[in-house]
Protein backbone atom coordinates (compact mmCIF):
# COMPACT_ATOMS: atom_id res chain seq x y z
CA UNK A 1 0.00 0.00 0.00
CA UNK A 2 2.51 2.01 0.96
CA UNK A 3 4.60 1.66 -2.54
CA UNK A 4 1.33 2.88 -4.73
CA UNK A 5 0.19 5.57 -2.98
CA UNK A 6 3.14 7.89 -4.78
CA UNK A 7 2.14 6.01 -7.75
CA UNK A 8 -1.57 6.82 -7.38
CA UNK A 9 -0.91 10.82 -6.34
CA UNK A 10 1.72 11.04 -9.44
CA UNK A 11 -1.32 10.05 -11.56
CA UNK A 12 -4.08 12.11 -9.85
CA UNK A 13 -1.79 15.44 -10.02
CA UNK A 14 -1.34 14.65 -13.97
CA UNK A 15 -4.96 14.08 -14.63
CA UNK A 16 -5.27 17.39 -12.64
CA UNK A 17 -2.47 19.42 -15.33
CA UNK A 18 -4.36 17.77 -18.24
CA UNK A 19 -7.67 18.90 -17.60
CA UNK A 20 -6.42 22.60 -17.43
CA UNK A 21 -8.31 25.03 -19.35
CA UNK A 22 -5.81 26.42 -21.89
CA UNK A 23 -7.46 29.73 -21.20
CA UNK A 24 -10.52 31.87 -21.86
CA UNK A 25 -12.73 31.09 -25.37
CA UNK A 26 -11.49 33.64 -28.20
CA UNK A 27 -8.06 34.84 -26.07
CA UNK A 28 -4.43 34.38 -27.29
CA UNK A 29 -2.60 33.01 -24.45
CA UNK A 30 1.90 32.98 -24.67
CA UNK A 31 2.93 29.59 -24.11
CA UNK A 32 6.62 30.06 -25.36
CA UNK A 33 9.15 32.57 -25.98
CA UNK A 34 12.77 32.51 -27.66
CA UNK A 35 15.81 34.51 -29.26
CA UNK A 36 19.28 34.12 -30.87
CA UNK A 37 22.14 36.26 -32.20
CA UNK A 38 24.95 36.34 -33.45
CA UNK A 39 26.31 39.46 -31.38
CA UNK A 40 28.22 38.65 -28.27
CA UNK A 41 27.16 41.87 -26.69
CA UNK A 42 23.31 41.66 -27.13
CA UNK A 43 21.22 40.68 -24.05
CA UNK A 44 17.50 40.40 -23.01
CA UNK A 45 15.97 40.44 -19.17
CA UNK A 46 14.92 37.10 -18.10
CA UNK A 47 12.13 36.26 -19.82
CA UNK A 48 12.12 38.87 -22.57
CA UNK A 49 13.25 39.12 -25.73
CA UNK A 50 15.63 40.99 -28.11
CA UNK A 51 16.29 41.92 -32.08
CA UNK A 52 18.93 43.98 -33.31
CA UNK A 53 21.13 44.97 -36.54
CA UNK A 54 24.94 45.29 -37.12
CA UNK A 55 26.23 47.10 -39.64
CA UNK A 56 26.48 43.98 -41.79
CA UNK A 57 22.76 42.65 -41.34
CA UNK A 58 20.14 41.84 -38.71
CA UNK A 59 21.95 40.10 -36.15
CA UNK A 60 18.84 39.38 -33.09
CA UNK A 61 15.91 37.62 -33.84
CA UNK A 62 13.17 36.80 -31.29
CA UNK A 63 9.64 34.61 -31.78
CA UNK A 64 6.99 33.37 -29.66
CA UNK A 65 4.51 31.13 -29.37
CA UNK A 66 0.84 31.77 -29.00
CA UNK A 67 -2.20 29.71 -28.38
CA UNK A 68 -5.36 30.82 -30.27
CA UNK A 69 -8.10 28.61 -28.96
CA UNK A 70 -10.62 27.93 -31.02
CA UNK A 71 -9.83 31.11 -33.08
CA UNK A 72 -9.68 35.24 -32.76
CA UNK A 73 -11.20 37.13 -35.17
CA UNK A 74 -8.08 40.08 -34.30
CA UNK A 75 -5.93 40.32 -32.09
CA UNK A 76 -2.91 43.19 -30.76
CA UNK A 77 0.70 42.61 -29.63
CA UNK A 78 2.16 44.90 -27.13
CA UNK A 79 5.79 44.33 -25.72
CA UNK A 80 7.26 46.87 -23.11
CA UNK A 81 10.53 48.11 -23.83
CA UNK A 82 13.30 47.47 -21.30
CA UNK A 83 16.35 49.44 -22.95
CA UNK A 84 18.29 48.98 -25.63
CA UNK A 85 20.52 50.63 -28.25
CA UNK A 86 19.25 53.23 -30.45
CA UNK A 87 15.84 52.03 -29.77
CA UNK A 88 14.51 55.27 -31.53
CA UNK A 89 15.79 54.43 -35.16
CA UNK A 90 14.75 50.71 -34.97
CA UNK A 91 12.53 48.87 -37.16
CA UNK A 92 10.86 45.82 -36.35
CA UNK A 93 8.72 43.39 -38.06
CA UNK A 94 5.93 41.11 -36.86
CA UNK A 95 6.15 37.90 -39.30
CA UNK A 96 5.20 34.45 -39.93
CA UNK A 97 7.28 31.05 -38.52
CA UNK A 98 6.98 27.98 -38.22
CA UNK A 99 6.29 26.29 -34.81
CA UNK A 100 9.14 23.94 -34.62
CA UNK A 101 11.76 25.86 -33.03
CA UNK A 102 12.23 25.17 -28.65
CA UNK A 103 12.26 28.01 -26.42
CA UNK A 104 15.85 29.67 -25.64
CA UNK A 105 17.64 32.81 -24.70
CA UNK A 106 20.44 33.80 -26.57
CA UNK A 107 20.75 30.65 -28.92
CA UNK A 108 22.62 30.61 -31.59
CA UNK A 109 21.78 32.87 -35.05
CA UNK A 110 21.71 29.66 -36.91
CA UNK A 111 19.21 27.97 -34.50
CA UNK A 112 16.37 30.56 -35.43
CA UNK A 113 13.04 29.52 -37.23
CA UNK A 114 12.85 30.76 -40.86
CA UNK A 115 10.18 33.46 -41.29
CA UNK A 116 8.30 35.07 -44.00
CA UNK A 117 8.39 38.44 -43.92
CA UNK A 118 6.92 39.65 -47.35
CA UNK A 119 4.12 42.18 -47.33
CA UNK A 120 1.25 39.68 -47.06
CA UNK A 121 2.20 38.42 -43.74
CA UNK A 122 4.70 40.74 -41.89
CA UNK A 123 3.43 44.36 -39.84
CA UNK A 124 5.15 46.77 -38.61
CA UNK A 125 5.42 47.20 -34.56
CA UNK A 126 4.55 50.45 -33.64
CA UNK A 127 6.19 52.27 -30.71
CA UNK A 128 5.32 54.52 -28.54
CA UNK A 129 8.34 57.11 -27.21
CA UNK A 130 6.06 57.97 -24.37
CA UNK A 131 5.39 54.47 -22.70
CA UNK A 132 8.00 52.70 -24.09
CA UNK A 133 5.25 50.05 -25.31
CA UNK A 134 5.48 48.56 -28.89
CA UNK A 135 2.51 47.16 -30.70
CA UNK A 136 1.02 45.84 -34.13
CA UNK A 137 -2.18 44.73 -34.90
CA UNK A 138 -1.15 40.91 -35.87
CA UNK A 139 -4.87 40.27 -36.87
CA UNK A 140 -3.88 38.81 -40.33
CA UNK A 141 -1.15 36.65 -39.19
CA UNK A 142 -3.73 34.43 -36.92
CA UNK A 143 -7.15 35.37 -38.13
CA UNK A 144 -8.90 31.81 -39.21
CA UNK A 145 -6.16 29.95 -37.06
CA UNK A 146 -7.33 27.81 -34.08
CA UNK A 147 -4.53 25.97 -31.99
CA UNK A 148 -1.16 26.49 -31.52
CA UNK A 149 0.38 29.38 -33.93
CA UNK A 150 4.06 31.44 -34.07
CA UNK A 151 5.12 34.49 -34.65
CA UNK A 152 8.70 35.87 -35.29
CA UNK A 153 10.15 39.60 -34.36
CA UNK A 154 12.62 40.55 -37.40
CA UNK A 155 14.85 44.06 -37.22
CA UNK A 156 15.35 44.95 -40.41
CA UNK A 157 17.61 48.42 -41.25
CA UNK A 158 16.08 51.41 -40.70
CA UNK A 159 15.49 53.54 -43.98
CA UNK A 160 17.80 56.04 -44.53
CA UNK A 161 19.70 55.07 -41.46
CA UNK A 162 22.30 53.00 -43.46
CA UNK A 163 24.21 50.83 -41.90
CA UNK A 164 23.20 51.89 -38.19
CA UNK A 165 23.46 49.53 -35.23
CA UNK A 166 20.57 49.07 -32.88
CA UNK A 167 19.08 46.87 -30.92
CA UNK A 168 15.81 46.57 -28.86
CA UNK A 169 15.28 44.55 -25.18
CA UNK A 170 11.86 43.80 -23.93
CA UNK A 171 10.76 42.80 -20.69
CA UNK A 172 8.44 39.32 -20.44
CA UNK A 173 6.05 38.27 -20.96
CA UNK A 174 4.14 39.74 -23.82
CA UNK A 175 0.61 40.63 -24.11
CA UNK A 176 -2.72 39.79 -26.12
CA UNK A 177 -5.62 42.14 -26.65
CA UNK A 178 -8.11 39.60 -28.49
CA UNK A 179 -11.21 39.31 -29.86
CA UNK A 180 -12.61 36.11 -30.15
CA UNK A 181 -14.30 34.68 -33.55
CA UNK A 182 -17.61 35.16 -34.32
CA UNK A 183 -19.87 32.90 -33.48
CA UNK A 184 -21.96 30.70 -36.04
CA UNK A 185 -25.28 32.64 -37.27
CA UNK A 186 -28.41 32.03 -34.97
CA UNK A 187 -30.47 33.06 -37.76
CA UNK A 188 -32.38 30.57 -39.13
CA UNK A 189 -32.08 29.29 -42.49
CA UNK A 190 -34.89 29.45 -44.79
CA UNK A 191 -35.21 26.03 -46.34
CA UNK A 192 -37.56 26.31 -50.43
CA UNK A 193 -39.80 22.86 -50.56
CA UNK A 194 -38.75 20.26 -52.56
CA UNK A 195 -40.96 21.03 -56.30
CA UNK A 196 -43.15 18.79 -56.23
CA UNK A 197 -45.14 17.02 -58.91
CA UNK A 198 -46.58 20.50 -61.16
CA UNK A 199 -50.22 20.66 -60.12
CA UNK A 200 -52.96 19.15 -62.70
CA UNK A 201 -55.04 21.70 -64.12
CA UNK A 202 -58.37 21.95 -63.40
CA UNK A 203 -60.74 19.91 -66.51
CA UNK A 204 -62.21 23.06 -68.87
CA UNK A 205 -66.03 23.07 -69.66
CA UNK A 206 -66.66 21.43 -73.13
CA UNK A 207 -69.22 21.41 -75.17
CA UNK A 208 -71.74 18.60 -75.12
CA UNK A 209 -71.17 15.88 -77.84
CA UNK A 210 -73.58 12.92 -78.63
CA UNK A 211 -72.47 9.64 -77.12
CA UNK A 212 -70.37 8.00 -79.58
CA UNK A 213 -72.48 4.41 -80.76
CA UNK A 214 -71.17 1.49 -80.75
CA UNK A 215 -71.27 -0.71 -83.99
CA UNK A 216 -74.55 -2.86 -84.08
CA UNK A 217 -74.41 -6.82 -84.49
CA UNK A 218 -74.60 -8.02 -87.77
CA UNK A 219 -78.16 -8.52 -89.00
CA UNK A 220 -80.03 -9.44 -92.10
CA UNK A 221 -80.05 -7.14 -94.57
CA UNK A 222 -83.55 -5.88 -95.27
CA UNK A 223 -85.45 -3.60 -96.98
CA UNK A 224 -86.51 -0.60 -95.51
CA UNK A 225 -89.77 -0.55 -94.09
CA UNK A 226 -92.10 2.97 -93.55
CA UNK A 227 -94.20 3.05 -90.73
CA UNK A 228 -96.78 5.60 -89.97
CA UNK A 229 -97.02 7.84 -87.88
CA UNK A 230 -100.68 8.50 -87.12
CA UNK A 231 -100.35 10.87 -84.04
CA UNK A 232 -98.17 13.19 -86.36
CA UNK A 233 -100.44 12.87 -89.61
CA UNK A 234 -103.61 13.65 -87.40
CA UNK A 235 -101.93 16.83 -85.74
CA UNK A 236 -100.96 18.20 -89.37
CA UNK A 237 -103.64 17.05 -91.15
CA UNK A 238 -101.36 15.14 -93.58
CA UNK A 239 -99.79 11.60 -93.86
CA UNK A 240 -96.01 11.42 -92.45
CA UNK A 241 -93.68 8.30 -93.29
CA UNK A 242 -90.11 8.01 -92.29
CA UNK A 243 -87.75 6.74 -94.90
CA UNK A 244 -85.01 5.79 -92.07
CA UNK A 245 -84.59 1.84 -91.76
CA UNK A 246 -85.60 0.41 -88.07
CA UNK A 247 -82.90 -1.50 -86.12
CA UNK A 248 -83.88 -4.77 -85.42
CA UNK A 249 -82.62 -7.69 -83.26
CA UNK A 250 -80.05 -10.22 -84.89
CA UNK A 251 -81.72 -12.31 -87.44
CA UNK A 252 -85.62 -10.64 -86.42
CA UNK A 253 -87.59 -10.62 -89.44
CA UNK A 254 -89.52 -7.21 -90.08
CA UNK A 255 -93.49 -7.74 -88.75
CA UNK A 256 -96.04 -6.98 -91.16
CA UNK A 257 -98.80 -4.15 -90.70
CA UNK A 258 -102.56 -4.47 -91.41
CA UNK A 259 -104.62 -2.25 -93.19
CA UNK A 260 -104.45 0.09 -90.18
CA UNK A 261 -101.29 0.35 -89.31
CA UNK A 262 -101.22 -1.98 -86.22
CA UNK A 263 -98.95 -4.50 -86.36
CA UNK A 264 -100.10 -8.12 -86.88
CA UNK A 265 -99.02 -12.04 -85.85
CA UNK A 266 -97.09 -13.48 -88.92
CA UNK A 267 -99.00 -16.95 -90.07
CA UNK A 268 -95.76 -18.68 -89.24
CA UNK A 269 -96.31 -17.96 -85.57
CA UNK A 270 -99.86 -18.89 -85.44
CA UNK A 271 -98.77 -21.88 -87.00
CA UNK A 272 -96.38 -23.04 -84.33
CA UNK A 273 -99.24 -22.32 -81.54
CA UNK A 274 -101.53 -24.43 -83.27
CA UNK A 275 -99.38 -27.13 -83.58
CA UNK A 276 -98.35 -26.79 -80.00
CA UNK A 277 -101.70 -26.96 -79.05
CA UNK A 278 -102.31 -30.21 -80.96
CA UNK A 279 -99.02 -31.72 -79.43
CA UNK A 280 -100.21 -30.94 -76.18
CA UNK A 281 -103.46 -32.73 -77.05
CA UNK A 282 -102.38 -35.81 -78.26
CA UNK A 283 -99.98 -36.59 -75.55
CA UNK A 284 -103.72 -35.86 -73.35
CA UNK A 285 -105.37 -38.47 -75.63
CA UNK A 286 -102.62 -40.68 -75.78
CA UNK A 287 -102.22 -40.92 -71.94
CA UNK A 288 -106.09 -41.31 -71.36
CA UNK A 289 -106.45 -44.21 -73.50
CA UNK A 290 -103.33 -45.79 -71.91
CA UNK A 291 -105.05 -45.00 -68.21
CA UNK A 292 -108.00 -46.71 -69.54
CA UNK A 293 -106.61 -50.10 -70.83
CA UNK A 294 -104.83 -50.43 -67.73
CA UNK A 295 -108.42 -50.68 -65.93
Amino acid sequence: MRRTLPLVLALVIAAGVLLLPAGPAGSVTVTATGWWTRNPAASAPSEGMAVGVVPDGSATAAALKVHLGDGVRSATLELTEAGGVATDAANVLACETSTTWLPVEKGAFDAAPTTRCDEARSVVLLRDADTGTWSADVSQLVAGRTGVASIALVARPADGIGRLAFEVRWSGPPTFTSTPAAPPSSVPTTVAPAAGPAPTPAPTARAASPPATSSPPPTLALPPVSVPEPEIAAAAGQSTTSSVPTTSPPFAPALPASASGVPVDPPWEQLIFFVVVAAVAGVLAGAGRWYSTRR
